[in-house]
């Protein structure tokens, strides 16, 4: 998935329909949702046998692909960015509403991050 494509789910969802207004500011909550979800992606590259990403990317262009894991991108990036696309508007509940579901998006991985803590005392 591109971020032009995240960026457009987004909108999409929150039936906001002027994506040349909102790119200039959506690149840089695209980069902060990439930030906040970087450990849980490295996590979970981990324990699909991948070798993490060293750095945090970042949103250089809509057209690039999202170097995260496909399953993170749909459902945990997207709730991240609509969380940061409604943090300014009035209706408080809507943004409350998005940012419990990117809670609950985000801890639904746990079973597969959760590391093997190995007894060398026994």
């Amino acid at each position: 998935m591109t971020y032009g494509e995240l960026l457009d789910g987004a909108l999409g969802i929150l039936e906001y329909s002027d994506r040349q207004g909102r790119e200039t500011f959506a690149r840089g909550m695209t980069d902060l949702v990439l930030a906040e979800l970087w450990d849980l992606n490295n996590r979970l590259r981990l324990a699909a046998g991948k070798e993490p990403l060293e750095t945090v990317p970042r949103c250089e262009s809509f057209d690039a692909e999202v170097p995260y894991e496909e399953e993170l991108v749909r459902r945990d990036m997207l709730l991240g960015l609509i969380c940061r696309l409604v943090a300014d508007e009035e209706d408080r509940t809507l943004h409350n509403f998005y940012s419990v579901e990117y809670e609950i998006a985000k801890r639904s991985h746990r079973d597969r991050t959760t590391l093997t803590v190995e007894d060398h005392y026994s």
